[in-house]
């Protein structure tokens, strides 16, 4: 009796197993499974600005960009000569790169970070398909930032020197009151290791 029962319980817990190995992979098509990649994607892209003249300090040409940086306590101005300044990044500037590394962020970087995007809703996600060999899925979501915006990169002065309008500072700038603005859409691969968003290797 003793060894039916033992037997039961073998059965009963391999059959545990199967359907947790069945049901339970990181890459099935869920969409914990894509936030997770979409996620992972987003934060090696941190959202940063920067001017649209230089991306290295120190710097000696007259730049509106890092001028606003300069009344935020960013960066620095110095007359070095007639007709001269040189900019330099002080420390609270050095600080707002908190993700250097990524992006290709290094030390001395005229970038200004000021968030990292992450999702807060998957909205819909199309029937996986196979595609060259691949199985992938477009998934639309809407996101957030992970900080409240700083008081920096609050200045919309911020986008008139920069290399580029930012539009998702924009988005911030304006209490995202417009959601629309901040959907965004991912083409996921699925891997072995689960979903993957193309060219995020980290």
């Amino acid at each position: 009796m003793f060894r039916k029962v033992c037997m039961m319980s073998v059965v009963v817990s391999a059959c545990v197993l199967a359907i947790c190995v069945a049901g339970c992979k990181s890459n099935a098509p869920t969409d914990s499974g894509y936030r997770l990649a979409i996620n992972h994607a987003l934060k090696a892209n941190p959202m940063c600005i920067g001017s649209y003249y230089t991306n290295r300090f120190p710097y000696q040409r007259e730049d509106k960009f890092l001028d606003v940086m300069v009344g935020k306590g960013l960066v620095t101005k110095t007359a070095i000569g007639q007709d001269k300044v040189q900019y330099e990044i002080t420390a609270a500037g050095r600080a707002t790169s908190m993700y250097v590394g990524m992006k290709g962020l290094r030390n001395g970087d005229a970038y200004f970070c000021y968030g990292v995007r992450e999702v807060d809703n998957i909205v819909s996600s199309s029937k996986p398909e196979s595609v060259m060999g691949h199985t992938i899925v477009k998934v639309t979501y809407t996101w957030k930032s992970d900080r409240a915006l700083p008081a920096w990169a609050a200045d919309p002065r911020i986008n008139e020197g920069a290399a580029a309008v930012d539009p998702q500072l924009q988005v911030m700038q304006h209490g995202a009151t417009d959601r629309q603005k901040q959907t965004a859409i991912a083409g996921l691969i699925q891997t072995d290791n689960g979903w993957l968003v193309p060219g995020d290797t980290n």
